[in-house]
């Protein structure tokens, strides 16, 4: 009797424990998936917190944005524009510009557009006649053209015997970059 006792009371053990055992093992799961949450949860706090700086920021980005864009045209012709117009116009400002510092304009030619990040980069070369004085001069009127012109290179040969008395004259190139926005 006392075996059929302890047989009953081991039964009645083991079926409490099969019972127990999936409750504890769902609770260790839930456990563990608890601490992992907490571990993503510290990693993903300061990424959070610059993001809600980024938010706290946005009118500002926005400013500075406008001022971006502002400053991208002065140097940037808009990608709206036709790309024959673009090179067209700038030759124009180029030719007026060299002209009205004094050189003749010997040529001046536009080649195709090179892809340069974000950019078309249009090359223009103008022929020049000139005395060192007109370069000085078209430089100057050259660097308030918007949107910019970026001289790439210079070529100039003189002209002549060289006095002291004279302004020596000059033949060469100017090679110059126009950049329009990419579409």
């Amino acid at each position: 009797m006392i075996r059929l006792r302890l047989r009953i009371v081991v039964l009645q053990i083991v079926t409490v424990l099969l019972v127990i055992a999936p409750f504890a093992m769902g609770g260790l799961y839930v456990w563990q998936k608890h601490e992992a949450a907490l571990e993503k949860m510290d990693q993903w706090e300061p990424r959070h917190a610059r993001l809600q700086g980024i938010l706290a920021q946005q009118n500002d980005f926005a400013t500075a944005n406008q001022l971006a864009q502002s400053l991208l045209n002065v140097f940037v012709y808009p990608a709206e524009a036709d790309g024959t117009k673009v090179a067209n116009e700038a030759q124009q400002r180029i030719k007026s510009a060299l002209e009205q510092a004094g050189f003749r304009v010997e040529s001046i030619r536009v080649s195709e557009g090179v892809e340069s990040g974000d950019f078309l980069r249009l090359k223009v070369s103008a022929r020049l006649d000139g005395n060192i004085n007109h370069l000085f001069r078209s430089l100057l009127l050259l660097r308030e053209q918007n949107p910019v012109l970026i001289v790439d290179a210079m070529r100039f040969n003189n002209e002549g015997p060289l006095f002291k008395a004279s302004v020596q004259r000059i033949t060469g190139q100017i090679d110059f970059t126009v950049l329009r926005a990419k579409p």
